[in-house]
């Protein structure tokens, strides 16, 4: 499996939530403060304008956007003037008045803005990703990306599944609602990634150098084993400065930083999803000191691994 098919297939959507958007002129919607992903695309209508404050993007029918990370933006129709908060809409099959994307709805959920005119209909796709490597290609992407129609026909083959998910109520909605979600972002990626010939300093940018392909793959696949830079550097066929030099231009960070945060993260992982101790957690991706372990959890995330353990089983209790 190539290096950039593995990243793809460990995203893993971990909640979701569909839900159809017909926005009348001139409102819009204030998204502030949303913190899971989303994905939007424009089914039909007028087209709409997302203003994120560093800049401005128009949405034709058939064209779409991600944001991986969630966003703080301004979704409106041609000259909105008037931008309700997002956390104050009436939304259609929520059953309470606060948002929760781990609510596992058991249909769409539907919101009208305005009332007067031809409106702009949208599907729209909350998200949260699953703790995983994945989540280090996310954090290299733009805040926000968009996706032409033409650019994107893979894309376009959703408009009709979505459209019949939004008429969905039967048992088992939800985890359809999430494995579609889930090829939708993971195609939405691919789409993005794929028509790029640069990119920023980060995963993605090394993922495309020919010296470091090979020892990304790896650190990905035997990062629960003992890995020295002087092993990696010559699986690049490179000295080790040059090697040193390289990844730190490329990635960002040294070798040894950037295999540690990938241990870190499969461990968020492992304290969400599993009740295996601590000691465990940390041999499983590659800590053989659970002191070691423990230091560079809480220098990564802020928090000791059972404190992380418990704050992850409140937000999703």
């Amino acid at each position: 499996m190539d290096l950039f098919s593995h990243f793809l297939s460990a995203v893993s959507v971990n909640a979701a939530t569909i839900s159809k958007w017909r926005l009348h002129t001139p409102w819009g919607v204030n998204v502030n403060a949303f913190t899971p992903g989303f994905f939007l695309t424009l089914l039909s209508g007028p087209p709409i304008t997302i203003n994120s404050g560093e800049q401005c993007y128009e949405l034709s029918t058939g064209d779409a956007l991600l944001a991986p990370m969630g966003a703080n933006c301004r979704i409106g129709t041609p000259g909105a003037s008037n931008f309700a908060p997002i956390e104050a809409l009436e939304w259609q099959g929520q059953p309470s008045d606060t948002y929760d994307i781990h609510a596992h709805l058991g249909q769409a959920m539907a919101v009208t803005v305005g009332s007067q005119g031809t409106p702009s209909i949208l599907a729209g796709v909350a998200f949260e990703l699953e703790l995983t490597h994945a989540t280090l290609i996310a954090e290299c992407l733009p805040p926000i990306v968009t996706f032409k129609a033409q650019q994107s026909p893979l894309l376009q083959q959703f408009h009709p599944l979505i459209q019949h998910i939004f008429n969905d109520s039967k048992p088992g909605y939800f985890a359809v609602a999430t494995q579609v979600a889930e090829l939708l972002i993971i195609s939405a990626l691919r789409t993005f990634i794929t028509r790029q010939t640069e990119f920023p300093t980060g995963v993605l940018k090394a993922l495309s150098d020919r010296y470091l392909h090979k020892p990304l793959q790896v650190i990905h696949e035997h990062y629960q084993q003992s890995l020295s830079v002087e092993f990696l550097a010559e699986s690049a066929s490179m000295s080790r400065s040059n090697f040193m030099a390289r990844f730190k231009k490329q990635v960002g960070m040294p070798p040894m930083v950037y295999l540690n945060r990938l241990r870190i993260k499969q461990a968020e992982a492992l304290l969400c999803k599993t009740q295996l101790p601590v000691s465990r957690i940390a041999d499983q991706v590659g800590f053989h000191s659970d002191r070691a372990f423990r230091q560079a959890f809480k220098l990564q995330t802020g928090l000791a691994p059972r404190e992380f353990r418990d704050q992850s089983q409140r937000l999703s209790a």
